[in-house]
């Protein structure tokens, strides 16, 4: 089951929380009308989204085959990401109350009941153009990315049991079919139809899918590359940084194999990164407001856009402000609530409290 020790002492909190900030910062300036334009570099080598899904992955994997059943697989999974989910839900739901851009109606339209499963549910990232009026059109645009994750969590109790002894072959399969699909969707010239498709498209887990092998064939193989890895930060740090200055970028979009090559060394990055000096990890005491952040930031970006609160430059930092407030009130009250959990039998606890009643 290619099982590997991997050290709890890491810096893994510290990267979320960059990538977070990251993704963040670059929301919010272009979104709210003031110039990012002189740290774009910093996006097109050190991109939030791709962080994330390198350590996502690479930590699923590692959750998935230390797993003592595909049962409490499952639940930590939801208990990581759904109660989150929910909450961002509802103050979502409340945002557009408040701003009058919800339509009575829609309590009645199999729509939005719809869009509300799907938000807390499997697919967060869901948009049917419910709420137009409210300032973009689309209350939480970044939620697209938490789709994703969730496919990835499904594929790999998926492949690791359909394939079992193959379970290498199968993800360098998927990876090759991600890569080359990626690569098309971005050289093709598109008519209006095949727009539409591509815009869809985009959102479905496929294009990435190689991004989260990536992270996994990390996790796999981690006994016998951890020695180059493990406090060499700097060495890849320098040679990255010579990548980007060079002009090549890691993105998402594959248009060549030096871009590719550049995405994987990103991964090399984030892992040095991880487990060099990993006792930098306890500046942050446990506190990993990295998901709140992530996924509260463009609800709050979207109530000031829709208020016309956009242009002066002290508006976008006020957002990241309050949005790394939401991201400690997420992780103190719900999050970390929901991770206590992990080994609790859930329904034997109910329905001891309810006894006790």
């Amino acid at each position: 089951m290619y099982k590997n020790e991997i050290s709890r002492e890491n810096n893994f909190d510290l990267l979320r929380l960059y990538a977070a900030i990251e993704v963040m910062i670059f929301h919010i300036f272009p979104n709210m009308g003031t110039n990012v334009d002189s740290y774009r570099w910093i996006q097109g080598g050190f991109n939030g989204v791709m962080i994330f899904y390198f350590i996502s992955d690479f930590l699923i994997t590692n959750s998935y085959l230390h797993s003592n059943s595909l049962k409490q697989y499952v639940k930590n999974r939801i208990l990581r990401l759904t109660p989150a989910l929910i909450c961002v839900y509802i103050f979502t739901i409340g945002i557009i109350m408040l701003r009058g851009d919800f339509e009575w109606y829609l309590w009645k339209s199999y729509r939005f009941w719809i869009w509300s499963f799907m938000q807390t549910t499997v697919f967060p990232g869901y948009g049917d153009g419910l709420f137009p009026n409210f300032a973009y059109g689309e209350e939480n645009g970044s939620l697209w990315t938490i789709s994703t994750e969730i496919f990835f969590y499904l594929l790999i109790p998926i492949v690791y049991r359909i394939f079992k002894k193959r379970t290498i072959i199968a993800l360098i399969f998927i990876f090759i079919c991600s890569v080359i699909l990626n690569h098309e969707y971005h050289t093709f010239s598109a008519t209006p139809v095949d727009g539409v498709f591509k815009m869809y498209f985009w959102r479905t887990p496929i294009p990435y899918m190689w991004n989260f092998i990536v992270g996994s064939f990390f996790c796999i193989y981690w006994s016998k590359i951890r020695k180059y890895i493990e406090g060499k930060f700097l060495y890849y740090f320098i040679a990255y940084l010579f990548l980007i200055f060079c002009g090549v970028e890691s993105c998402h979009t594959i248009r060549t194999p030096l871009t590719l090559f550049s995405n994987v060394f990103l991964g090399f990055v984030v892992l040095s990164a991880a487990y060099t000096k990993p006792k930098t990890s306890k500046i942050l005491h446990g506190i990993d407001i990295s998901y709140g952040v992530y996924v509260y930031h463009i609800v709050i970006q979207n109530l000031f856009i829709d208020m016309g609160l956009t242009g002066w430059i002290g508006y976008p930092i006020i957002v990241i402000i309050l949005s790394l407030i939401m991201g400690y009130i997420s992780w103190h009250f719900v999050e970390s609530k929901a991770l206590a959990m992990k080994k609790v039998d859930i329904i034997k606890h109910f329905k001891h409290s309810f006894s006790l009643r």
